[in-house]
């Protein structure tokens, strides 16, 4: 099963810049309820390792709030060949939280570097970009772990389980 743990991000600073984006067709802007901030991504992850992950998950606490600083929108992974559009998180709050569930939850089978970040929309085609900078901050208030099914229309998110933040 395709799985990630990430952050929920919602409220109407955000939505703001997906309304904005909708104005470019070659991009699809991210689904209302699908814009969130990526921990770990798990490819193939089979039935022992996610009783292990929830079973964690259950005993996982976090005594803070965790704040995002939201700043973008912006071309990934930069203006001459851009993929995505993201919105870079300029705190350290959620690269605390990243070291901590490598710590106490699960590592990240990637092995790769986390750059946090929140995906609003990917690009479909070649075009001219132009955005007006926002910056927004953002209280996170679960941390989840959602099951994600490819589809033809796009991914569909189903959440498993749910840890609440400060």
């Amino acid at each position: 099963m395709r799985a990630f743990l990430a952050i929920p991000v919602t409220g109407p600073d955000i939505e703001k810049v997906r309304t904005e984006l909708y104005r470019h067709s070659c991009l699809r802007v991210t689904g209302e309820n699908s814009v969130h901030m990526t921990f770990i991504f798990f490819q193939d992850l089979n039935p022992e390792k996610l009783e292990e992950i929830e079973d964690k998950m259950r005993r996982f606490h976090v005594d803070s709030s965790v704040m995002l600083k939201l700043s973008g929108p912006e071309c990934f992974p930069n203006r001459n060949k851009c993929r995505i559009v993201v919105m870079r998180d300029l705190l350290d709050d959620s690269a605390r939280l990243y070291e901590r569930i490598e710590r106490e939850i699960i590592k990240n089978p990637e092995n790769r570097a986390f750059l946090p970040h929140v995906t609003v929309a990917r690009v479909k085609g070649n075009c001219d970009l132009q955005f007006q900078k926002r910056a927004m901050e953002i209280k996170a208030e679960t941390l989840d772990l959602f099951q994600s099914e490819l589809r033809p229309d796009g991914p569909v998110y189903s959440k498993l389980r749910e840890i609440q933040l400060m």
